[in-house]
């Protein structure tokens, strides 16, 4: 794909709002958020969306809509969605965290359930649709050391959550179940699901380097893909 000239203040985020479509949300250095969408693995165009914001978060329930989150400097969220047609203007969504958006799509039922860290460690999280911003953020149970990463929502299994704990190793959290793996990170770890219900977890090692957990059925693997991530 043709990456040329994309640059990003903050690490980049990435959904996918339709088959064959790759939406990649990178932030400018007065903190805009830059759209830039490909299909079928070309380019096709840039949108920016404004905004000044520390750190945005990209989500789609994979019907042509699309969601971002960003997180301004005092903590405060806001929304920006996309209906299939055109953008929305940023929305306030209040709050006061310390952490990026994490964000799980539901195709089944056009929601999004969202979480973000307090400033104390505290989990809140909400749930969104198109045509709402949701009742308010709620505190769940738990602490978290970084931003909470969340899969999309499958058929029949929790919704996956990772972070990464007090010591760098990292947490995934399925309904009721919290265990701890052995994989240091020292960024805020990200977690893809599959249609089957198991998961990829990425994120930096303390040597720098890329690394992924797959928790496939019938065997894990911690493995690292290299490179230098800063």
């Amino acid at each position: 794909m043709d990456y040329a000239g994309l640059t990003s203040a903050t690490a980049p985020a990435v959904t996918s709002s339709a088959p064959g479509r790759i939406d990649l949300f990178t932030r400018g250095s007065a903190g805009n958020v830059v759209h830039t969408w490909f299909v079928n693995k070309v380019r096709q165009g840039q949108s920016d969306l404004g905004g000044r914001v520390m750190i945005a978060t990209g989500s789609s329930v994979a019907d042509t809509t699309l969601d971002v989150f960003g997180v301004t400097t005092s903590g405060t969220t806001y929304r920006k969605h996309f209906n299939g047609a055109q953008w929305s203007s940023w929305q306030p969504m209040g709050g006061a965290f310390t952490s990026a958006v994490g964000a799980s799509a539901n195709p089944s039922t056009k929601s999004t359930l969202i979480t973000a860290r307090g400033a104390a460690g505290e989990v809140f999280e909400r749930t969104v649709t198109p045509s709402s911003n949701g009742a308010g953020w709620v505190r769940t149970p738990g602490t978290l050391w970084s931003a909470r990463a969340l899969g999309d929502a499958r058929t029949g299994v929790g919704v996956v959550a990772v972070s990464s704990g007090s010591d760098q190793n990292a947490v995934v959290q399925r309904g009721s179940l919290v265990m701890a793996i052995r994989a240091l990170y020292n960024s805020d770890p990200d977690v893809v699901t599959r249609p089957d219900g198991t998961w990829i977890m990425f994120g930096r090692s303390t040597n720098g380097e890329l690394w992924f957990y797959d928790a496939r059925s019938g065997g894990y693997a911690n493995r690292s893909l290299g490179g230098i991530v800063r």
